[in-house]
């Protein structure tokens, strides 16, 4: 576990404010807008647990938030079998990251959240069956390289379409740079080096529609590549000014794995925010690279 006072010198070194909420506001929420607009997801199915994921949006006030989730074993969400409360914290841009437990393998399941008065939309999931067991049929979907400029995401709905139990994505979720000239849409920011430009940019391919419905039609695995940081980041050398290359030696030697690594932390505090549905057990080197919840 890591302590508080590293984990403030961690959101120090990577621009965060270290104004921390200490409980959810119990107040009535409101939002300027709808504040579900970055949709909902699920991930990292096990025999009986998932993982479930938003992201509050809508010029929300630097406070906590309360967040219900539900879950419910048919669609219209009227047989509800597990529920509880979450906390959307400001830290974390405002996103929620819930593993349920207890669930049955292999079966779906359809959850929600709740925040004020606002319902996000209704997602489905699925537990991963037994390893012995017998099953009917396991289809799943693997999908990568998705530059936001260079295409719109069509592919998707011909992924929803089929109905699989599973996507797989296997890097290159979000790009950090642009080229060409025949762009369908743009990224309206230039390359992100930061923590909240990261955020922004992985808010940004959230926003897609395509994207978002599949995310809501069945739980993800996701692994990151070199776009979710900086193009061939292995192979280029250690120069520049941002991100790692411009930390100060005393401050790297304060938290040597986060800042000798800052971009890398950078891009998986944005997948954590943004997208991720990691387990906390499996979170390891991003664990030490950012503490994350």
């Amino acid at each position: 576990m890591i302590g508080r006072r590293r984990f403030l010198e961690v959101l120090a070194a990577l621009g965060v404010s270290q104004t921390l909420p200490t409980c959810a506001t119990d107040r009535k929420v409101s939002f300027d807008s709808y504040p579900f607009t970055l949709g909902v997801a699920s991930g990292y199915p096990s025999l009986g647990s998932v993982v479930l994921w938003t992201r509050l949006t809508g010029g929300l006030d630097p406070l906590a938030v309360r967040v219900r989730w539900e879950l419910a074993t048919d669609e219209s969400m009227k047989s509800i079998i597990s529920s509880g409360e979450t906390i959307a914290e400001p830290a974390w841009a405002h996103s929620v990251h819930v593993e349920v437990p207890g669930l049955e393998p292999d079966r779906w399941y359809w959850y929600r959240f709740t925040a004020g008065d606002a319902h996000s939309p209704i997602g489905r999931t699925r537990t991963a069956p037994a390893a012995a067991a017998p099953t009917q049929r396991l289809r799943f979907a693997f999908a990568s390289c998705q530059q936001y400029e260079q295409g719109f995401f069509g592919a998707y709905r011909h992924i929803v379409a089929d109905q699989p139990d599973l996507v797989a994505f296997l890097g290159d979720y979000i790009y950090e740079s642009s080229w060409g000239n025949d762009l369908v849409r743009s990224h309206d920011a230039p390359e992100p080096y930061s923590l909240a430009d990261y955020r922004a940019r992985h808010a940004l391919y959230r926003s897609d529609p395509d994207l978002q419905a599949a995310h809501a039609a069945c739980p993800w695995i996701v692994t990151w590549d070199d776009h979710e940081v900086d193009k061939r980041l292995r192979r280029r050398p250690a120069r520049g000014r941002h991100g790692a290359r411009s930390v100060p030696r005393a401050a790297r030697r304060r938290v040597p794995r986060v800042l000798r690594a800052h971009a890398a932390a950078a891009a998986h505090a944005a997948r954590r925010a943004e997208h991720a549905h990691l387990r906390s057990s499996r979170l390891g080197t991003a664990r030490e690279l950012l503490p994350a919840r």
